[in-house]
């Protein structure tokens, strides 16, 4: 029988296996824990996009200076929003129709629409705002513009570092059947945190939601602080209210 350094062989043997199957056990939770939250996140996002397989209007926005096409959004940021939106659906299976603002005809306004920027570059989301009582709204001021909440609450203003994004998801003013969902940043990085938000953070969105005692299929809207890392946008919750 060999002994090192008092243990043997057998008894060395039976520890490491007790380490491995408990390394197995380790890995196999921490899978299943990745798959629930995977399972989580993506319920989440059906809830919120639920729209018994319609195809949804992403409309795109236009800027000043930039050509236009309509399978291509006109900024960096409003490109990389658009992406994370049809990406998100096209991998579950729905089908995301892009369109530019100015395209948008009466027929197209009684879809489900997913609206990019705000009214300064989308005339869509400016007509929304201006026939739905969204409970945040884009006030322009010297020098640029500002998120302010209705009533005279609290407002926002863009930092060096951080923007600030409205995110909603309402009716649709021109059709009672439709949701139109919101990604509207003061500039283009709160646009696009406010997309990432909406598709891929579906959940964070619904657990600051049933704070408030809203669910993800409500009309609501919230506002979202987003800063820039190396991996990309990060959007947080600071402000949920009803939008109904």
């Amino acid at each position: 029988m060999l002994f090192i350094e008092g243990i043997s062989e057998n008894a060395m043997f039976s520890a490491l296996t007790f380490v491995l199957a408990l390394l197995g056990a380790i890995s196999g939770m921490l899978f299943i824990k990745d798959k629930w939250k995977a399972h989580v996140a993506d319920r989440s996002f059906r809830q919120l996009f639920a729209t018994g397989g319609a195809p949804i209007v992403v409309v795109c926005p236009t800027q000043s200076g930039v050509s236009a096409d309509p399978n291509r959004a006109s900024t960096f940021e409003d490109a990389m929003a658009q992406t994370y939106i049809v990406g998100a659906l096209a991998s579950r299976g729905s089908f995301a129709e892009s369109q530019l603002h100015d395209n948008i005809d009466d027929r197209m306004r009684k879809s489900d629409l997913f609206l990019i920027c705000g009214p300064a570059g989308n005339s869509i989301t400016k007509a929304v705002f201006e026939q739905v009582n969204v409970p945040f709204v884009f006030v322009q001021v010297e020098g640029g513009w500002q998120i302010h909440e209705v009533g005279g609450g609290s407002i926002f203003t863009r930092q060096e570092t951080v923007d600030y994004a409205i995110v909603a998801a309402i009716r649709n003013p021109w059709n009672s059947s439709s949701r139109v969902w919101i990604a509207a940043g003061i500039s283009g990085l709160g646009t696009m945190g406010a997309a990432y938000l909406l598709t891929h953070k579906s959940g964070q969105l619904e657990a600051a939601l049933k704070a408030e005692n809203l669910k993800l299929s409500d009309s609501f809207a919230a506002v979202a602080p987003v800063v820039q890392v190396p991996t990309g946008p990060k959007p947080g919750i600071i402000a949920v209210r009803s939008a109904a």
